[in-house]
C-alpha cells in the first residue's frame, strides 16, 4: 500500500469513528450530518486529535453534552 492510500484509509477511518463518537454523544444527531462534520474535523485536526476526543470536544463546544457525561482518555506522550 502506498503512502497517499495508507494517508487516505487513515483519514477515511478517523472521520468514520469521529461520526460514530458524535453519535453516541448526541443520538438525535442526523447521521448525515455527522458525516459532514467529520470531514470538516478531520481538515481542521489535521487527523492529530484523536476521533473520539475530537467528538466530544465539538459537542462539548456545542452544549450537546450532558455534564455527568466523563470526557474521553485523552492520549499523552507521543504514542506509537
Amino acid at each position: 500500500m502506498n503512502v497517499t492510500r495508507l494517508n487516505l484509509t487513515r483519514g477515511l477511518e478517523w472521520r468514520q469513528r469521529f461520526a460514530v463518537s458524535l453519535i453516541k454523544l448526541v443520538p438525535q444527531l442526523n447521521p448525515d450530518a455527522a458525516d459532514e462534520l467529520s470531514d470538516s474535523q478531520f481538515l481542521e485536526s489535521a487527523g492529530g486529535t484523536e476521533p473520539d476526543e475530537a467528538a466530544f470536544d465539538y459537542a462539548a463546544s456545542h452544549g450537546w453534552c450532558p455534564s455527568d457525561r466523563p470526557a474521553p482518555p485523552r492520549r499523552t506522550g507521543s504514542g506509537g
